[in-house]
């Protein structure tokens, strides 16, 4: 069998490059929404505000992961990649509502909260794109 070619090798660079630079703006989108510097949290070695983030990005991802397994097309992984940031976006603005200076407070209790809830709500959405049959 031949499991490599060329036209696979295609594919793969643009789905992988497009899915990096969704992953990209999907993080900067979310250090733009958070009240603090998450790279200073990083830097400070500060791990709550870090999990929470960390757990956003694999929350992204793991939809945009299933939609380039099961969607149609290019524009359909576009899609719903964005609609995948959106609710990890808005999840952390309705978790923030309900814990309040939790996040910013470094406290690493809230910071695996925020992540475990956000890698659930993206197991949810990647197997919520499985084609029905």
């Amino acid at each position: 069998m031949n499991y490599v070619s060329f036209a696979g090798l295609i594919g793969f660079v643009v789905y992988m490059t497009i899915g990096i630079g969704m992953l990209a703006l999907f993080m900067w989108t979310y250090m733009r929404i958070t009240p603090h510097d998450d790279w200073e949290a990083i830097k400070s070695d500060r791990p709550g505000p870090t999990l929470a983030m960390v757990g956003a990005a694999i929350g992204f991802t793991l939809p945009i992961a299933s939609v380039s397994l099961h969607g149609i097309n290019l524009i359909d992984y576009i899609v719903w990649s964005v609609i995948a940031g959106l609710v990890q976006l808005v999840l952390f603005k309705v978790l923030y509502w309900l814990l309040p200076q939790t996040k910013d407070a470094d406290n690493v209790a809230a910071g695996v909260f925020y992540a475990g809830v956000a890698i659930c709500i993206g197991i949810l959405a990647a197997v919520s794109l499985v084609p029905s049959s």
